[in-house]
């Protein structure tokens, strides 16, 4: 035995659900299923994407897209498509809508300073492209650091530098107070 209900356009909303009970004679509760969001899966949403970044891999995070086709790529610098990547396959969510995730693997040299790459995620909605790069890092050898984009060091103060300036200003400004006090008192015996 089948049982079929026909839900006219005009009800589908977000909020569906139905039940059926079946009633047996060998049984003296009814059995009772009841299945949500019966149209959540048709009505079509747009995906929100969230990038990661992990120690070794990127990760592409997308969830409450409807209908479930979609398409994630990862590019470099926009120009590079990458295919070192894992997307699983698209999983029910809540409220008939889905999800996926997407892991893109990288060698510590492949991740280079400056290095932009993109999430990029299609959907029958929209397409969306979320970038993250490493910063460009100032690297640091014994006190003097080199910005990967300038050929010339840049000195870094030190502590020793900096106390050995304070020195030298502290003496200078008690050997000028002492030229003033000096000068004062000849120019005052001068007088008398």
């Amino acid at each position: 035995m089948n049982s079929r209900l026909i839900v006219p356009r005009s009800e589908w909303n977000q909020n569906s659900n139905y039940s059926c009970a079946v009633r047996h004679e060998s049984s003296k509760r009814p059995i009772t299923s009841t299945i949500e969001n019966v149209f959540g899966s048709v009505t079509p949403s747009a995906p929100t994407a969230t990038l990661f970044q992990g120690p070794s891999e990127l990760v592409c995070l997308v969830l409450c897209f409807s209908p479930s086709d979609i398409n994630i790529s990862w590019l470099l610098d926009n120009v590079t498509e990458l295919w070192n990547n894992n997307t699983s396959t698209p999983y029910k969510a809540h409220r008939g809508k889905f999800g996926i995730r997407s892991y893109l693997s990288l060698a510590p040299q492949d991740y280079a300073p400056g290095a932009v790459y993109t999430c990029r995620v299609t959907h029958t909605t929209q397409t969306l492209a979320l970038n993250i790069s490493k910063p460009v890092e100032l690297l640091e050898l014994e006190g003097v650091f080199f910005d990967e984009n300038r050929s010339d060091p840049i000195l870094a103060d030190t502590a020793e530098e900096n106390w050995n300036m304070a020195c030298i200003f502290l003496v200078l400004f008690l050997l000028s107070l002492l030229y003033s006090f000096t000068v004062t008192l000849v120019k005052v015996r001068g007088r008398i």
